[in-house]
């Protein structure tokens, strides 16, 4: 894969440059490890107690910890592009001809932008895969950054770019340098 994005540094030539990005340094931590912390608190509950009821929730900390925890990896991609194609973690590398656009959607909720990334499939998304990623079963029910949409037109995959490490504008311009 490329370099990682400086979100200092400006693309103005806007001239397709390999990245990868990952998700931003501590935008998970609250969730993981705040689980990890409720899951303990039920244990501590349940042997100081000697009651057996706490331990109900920490299954269901323990599992907010095991879906969030590729947040807390940094350093592993989540989104990347070069010249072989657009590379999403979990997904692999959709070939650049077989992206029909790319729109950069961006909402707020109060005081919080929300940065989507809409990729318009020419065909189905199965055909689009020209190199799929080999994911563990144990991965399987982790947090992604993607998620695949249905309609009318046809398949369009949704990038979450909010928590990633970079500017979305920055994203969004990066990967439409590939497909001019």
């Amino acid at each position: 894969m490329g370099e990682w994005i400086d979100p200092r540094r400006s693309a103005s030539g806007r001239a397709p440059r390999s990245f990868a990005v990952g998700y931003l340094k501590g935008s998970g931590d609250a969730l993981v490890y705040g689980a990890l912390v409720a899951a303990a608190l039920c244990f501590a509950a349940a042997l100081l107690y000697r009651n057996p009821s706490p331990l109900l929730g920490a299954p269901v900390a323990l599992y907010c910890a095991y879906r969030y925890y590729p947040m807390v990896e940094s350093r592993r991609p989540q989104l990347g592009a070069d010249s072989n194609g657009l590379f999403i973690d979990g997904l692999g590398f959709l070939n650049w001809a077989d992206i029909a656009n790319v729109e950069l959607f961006e909402t707020s909720v109060r005081s919080i932008m929300l940065a989507t990334l809409r990729i318009r499939l020419k065909g189905p998304l199965d055909d689009a895969v020209a190199r799929p990623q080999r994911v563990e079963a144990w991965r399987s029910g982790m947090t992604r950054v993607w998620s695949r949409r249905r309609d009318a037109a046809g398949d369009r995959l949704e990038v979450t770019l909010h928590p990633l490490s970079n500017n979305p504008a920055e994203l969004a311009g990066r990967i439409t340098a590939f497909l001019r």
